[in-house]
């Protein structure tokens, strides 16, 4: 009996040690298939290639990461290649974004792949959709047209007036697009599309067109490069060089595999711009998986990703992956009132311990008319029609100034964006604001290096524990609306940051100082960023220089700002130190005192105005050490007039 224990234990011993590398979902689909059973994974490879050390042309980057996943996976491949003559089930895909393959294979293959040394992880080819298209029937944007020759969301970001004032229509970028499809021979695509494929469920290209049999492509497409045989121009950049990649089925679904296929596809063939109107079923989720590629894309061969936020409000914390991504600009979507649809997903989203707001912008979303795969037209609500806005308005930023970045491209979207007066940007629901073509384009086509002209800052009067106002004129040259933050600290040093709000009809902004942190004087400054990402400051050398409030003290001592302080003699401690708020100059006198009210330590101290603070050793007046415990403090402030105040504070002692 022991021996057969002991052999049990052996064979489930190597049983998990072969499994090691397979994630916990796919683990849980293979427990359910029988070992000729095949199933659809992605495999990561343990090499990994230092993005840094890549050198030469974007194409040359590329290349190179070619070779790198090719020389790295040589091995399984030959494998794989053995394998799929004696079955024809084995397909796979090798990718080059990173060093790793989609497999289609039997549940015995994937298990064989998970006990290799060369195999960091296999996980599943998960499904990718459409965001869910709204349920209710919405109406056109408006009665009254905003424009004869253009849609009403052309019109709102102002696309027409770059074609007519600037002269720029997206001629000669290309927009890559991967999606279900696009019908090429519709009146408003004729023409526009110059490369379209289809994609597997491994990523593989299976055919040279990419016929749409759901209609989303088509629309997308439209959005982006449409023209006016309506009668009306349905895209806002009408002359863009459209890629299409088919990575999605007439039910809107595709694999993992097949999208980043389409991608890789899109970016070889030269897309500078590719549009992603999808999502994931991981809500609220940071998918690594996409942070890794996205950046690799940006970085590496220039690309700027545009996503769809998602479909998921009006809750916090509904966004999806790839538009939730840092390096993705992440897109929600408005109504013609500039009003945030309902449905547009809202963040934040947390990153490796850092919080971002999503989305980046918003958009045109709600009733956008566009081109439909039966060579008529059709109206469609989401983040999907939201997102090819943006992707066109980033081609007429790439014909304005070719030599624009990824990330001077975003910044430029970002503080380019038409605000609401009455809210406070950017948000976790519309984003720094509203798309605006014209704005962003102009301050492309300027190469503009001239910051905003921060004048006349002032302030409300500041008194103890009330909020000041700081208010100033911000102008530029090119960007109607530039963002300006206020930076303050009060006598603890501790900078503090707040947006400040433009005023309706002006160019005064206002920034708040709240009543909790007017403690003592307040030095600050400000900063403004126009849409080019040029940076001024008040007074121009902050923050090592910066403007002063001096707060009035009151005419009564107040004090404040006292706190529970759980076991303040932590290890490593031999003292501890508390804080308190004066409201003006007092002596003061600590009295710490046990449960039953009896005074074990008695500290003196000269307060001054604002933040105090007083230190105890943790030793009793009579020399003992004190002991672990519950214990009460209380401060007792009094002014040279005789005015008093007084405060009570508990701390746990336990060392």
């Amino acid at each position: 009996m022991k021996k057969i224990l002991a052999a049990l234990f052996v064979f489930f011993g190597l049983f998990s040690f072969s499994h090691a590398n397979i994630e916990p979902r796919l683990m849980s689909t293979l427990s359910t298939l029988s070992p000729s059973e095949e199933i659809s994974v992605m495999v990561y490879m343990k090499d990994k290639v230092a993005i840094s050390s890549l050198s030469g042309t974007r194409k040359d980057k590329i290349s190179s990461l070619q070779r790198f996943s090719e020389k790295s996976q040589r091995g399984i491949a030959d494998l794989l290649g053995k394998k799929k003559g004696l079955d024809k089930r084995v397909a796979f895909k090798q990718f080059w974004t990173f060093n790793g393959f989609a497999l289609r294979a039997p549940k015995e293959v994937i298990e064989e792949l998970a006990g290799r040394d060369d195999v960091e992880r296999i996980a599943l080819n998960s499904t990718l959709f459409l965001p869910p298209r709204p349920k209710e029937v919405l109406s056109p944007l408006s009665a009254h047209p905003l424009s004869a020759t253009v849609e009403d969301n052309i019109a709102l970001i102002k696309a027409d007036k770059v074609w007519d004032n600037l002269g720029f229509r997206g001629t000669g970028v290309k927009v890559g697009i991967a999606d279900t499809g696009a019908l090429s021979t519709h009146p408003d695509l004729s023409g526009k599309i110059s490369l379209q494929a289809s994609f597997n469920s491994v990523g593989t290209q299976i055919s040279t067109d990419a016929p749409d049999t759901n209609g989303h492509g088509t629309h997308v497409a439209g959005i982006i490069a449409g023209g006016n045989a309506s009668g009306k121009y349905i895209g806002a950049a009408p002359e863009a060089d459209l890629i299409i990649a088919k990575v999605f089925n007439d039910s809107g679904t595709g694999t993992f595999a097949q999208v980043v296929g389409g991608i890789e596809w899109l970016i070889t063939n030269d897309a500078k711009i590719v549009n992603l109107s999808l999502g994931s079923d991981s809500v609220g989720i940071a998918d690594t998986d996409w942070k890794n590629m996205v950046d690799t894309w940006d970085s590496v061969s220039k690309v700027l990703i545009v996503a769809a936020i998602g479909n998921g409000g009006p809750p916090a914390e509904t966004t999806t992956s790839p538009g939730n991504v840092p390096n993705a600009l992440g897109i929600g979507a408005v109504l013609a009132s500039d009003d945030i649809w309902s449905g547009s997903s809202r963040g934040p989203i947390l990153w490796s311990g850092t919080i971002y707001i999503k989305p980046d912008i918003s958009a045109p979303g709600v009733s956008i008319k566009s081109s439909y795969n039966n060579g008529d037209y059709e109206y469609m609500t989401g983040t999907s029609m939201a997102c090819p806005h943006t992707s066109a308005v980033a081609a007429l930023m790439l014909q304005a100034n070719p030599t624009l970045e990824t990330s001077t491209i975003r910044t430029i979207v970002e503080n380019t964006a038409y605000r609401k007066d009455t809210v406070s940007y950017p948000n976790n629901d519309y984003g720094a604001g509203r798309l605006d073509a014209l704005a962003a384009v102009t301050a492309a086509a300027a190469n503009d290096t001239t910051p905003p002209t921060i004048e006349t800052p002032s302030h409300t009067t500041s008194i103890f524990k009330q909020s000041i106002t700081v208010s100033a004129v911000i102008t530029d040259n090119y960007t109607n609306a530039p963002t300006a933050v206020l930076f303050y600290k009060n006598d603890t040093q501790v900078w503090k940051n707040t947006p400040m709000t433009k005023e309706s009809a002006s160019n005064l902004y206002d920034g708040v100082i709240p009543a909790e942190d007017v403690l003592s004087n307040i030095d600050y400054y400000i900063q403004a960023v126009d849409g080019a990402g040029n940076v001024s400051r008040s007074p121009s050398l902050a923050p090592s220089d910066t403007h002063n409030i001096e707060t009035e003290q009151t005419t009564s001592v107040i004090l404040s700002g006292l706190q529970t302080c759980p076991n303040p003699f932590a290890p490593g401690k031999e003292s501890a130190t508390f804080f308190y708020e004066l409201s003006k100059p007092a002596q003061t006198t600590v009295r710490i005192m046990n449960l039953r009210g009896e005074t074990v330590k008695v500290i003196d101290n000269s307060g001054t105005f604002g933040t105090n603070s007083f230190t105890w050793d943790g030793i009793f007046e009579d020399g003992q050490i004190a002991t672990n415990g519950v214990y009460i403090y209380q401060i007792v402030a009094r002014d040279i007039e005789g005015s008093s105040a007084s405060a009570k504070g508990k701390m746990i002692v336990l060392k």
